[in-house]
C-alpha cells in the first residue's frame, strides 16, 4: 500500500494486475502493449521526431541501435475487442509483428521529411526523444497469435504513418 508517488508506472501496473487476478470474480485478461502509434496520438511521441527533423532541431538518444516494437492504435483497439470476446485469461502481449532499431526509425523519418536528423547521443531532457532507451525494448506476440489473433507487420505501416503525420503537421 502507498500513495501514487511510492510506485513506478510499471510497478503500479503489476500491482493492479495482481489485485484483479487475486480478487476478480470474472475472467481477467491483462493486455500489454508496447508504444501505441497513430495519427491522433495524444502523446505525440512519433510526431515529436517528425517535427524536430523537419524543423532541423536536434533529438537526443542514448542508444541508436536499441530496438523497439510498436502497435497501431486501430490494431490495439481490435485486439482489445478480440480479447474481450475470446475465452482467454492471463497476460497477453499485443504488438505488431517486427521490431525496428532507433536508427532505422530515424532513417524512415529522414526519408519522409527530407532533412537529415540532428542526433545527440547525450542525455538532455530538453531535446530527448521519448524513445531514448538504453537497451532494446520489444515483446513477442506469440501467445496471442497462437490464440488466433493476426497482427499487422510493423514495416508495412510505419512509413505510411510517418507520411500522414508529416503531411498534417501543425
Amino acid at each position: 500500500m502507498g500513495v501514487r508517488e511510492d510506485f513506478t508506472y510499471g510497478e503500479g501496473k503489476r500491482q493492479a494486475e495482481a489485485v484483479f487476478y487475486k480478487y476478480a470474480k470474472f475472467p481477467v485478461v491483462a493486455v500489454r502493449f508496447p508504444i501505441v502509434m497513430g495519427e491522433d496520438d495524444y502523446t505525440r511521441r512519433f510526431h515529436f521526431h517528425i517535427e524536430r527533423v523537419a524543423n532541423r532541431m536536434p533529438i537526443g538518444f542514448i542508444n541508436m541501435e536499441a530496438e523497439m516494437s510498436f502497435i497501431q492504435a486501430s490494431e490495439a483497439a481490435l485486439f482489445l475487442k478480440w480479447a474481450g470476446l475470446e475465452n482467454i485469461e492471463g497476460p497477453y502481449n499485443a504488438t505488431a509483428n517486427g521490431k525496428i532499431s532507433l536508427s532505422g526509425l530515424m532513417k524512415i523519418v529522414e526519408e519522409v521529411t527530407g532533412p537529415s536528423a540532428i542526433i545527440s547521443l547525450i542525455e538532455n531532457d530538453a531535446i530527448g526523444s521519448p524513445y531514448a532507451i538504453p537497451d532494446s525494448w520489444y515483446m513477442t506476440n506469440e501467445k496471442a497469435e497462437n490464440g488466433g489473433f493476426r497482427f499487422t507487420n510493423l514495416h508495412d505501416w510505419l512509413t505510411p504513418l510517418a507520411v500522414k503525420i508529416a503531411d498534417h503537421k501543425e
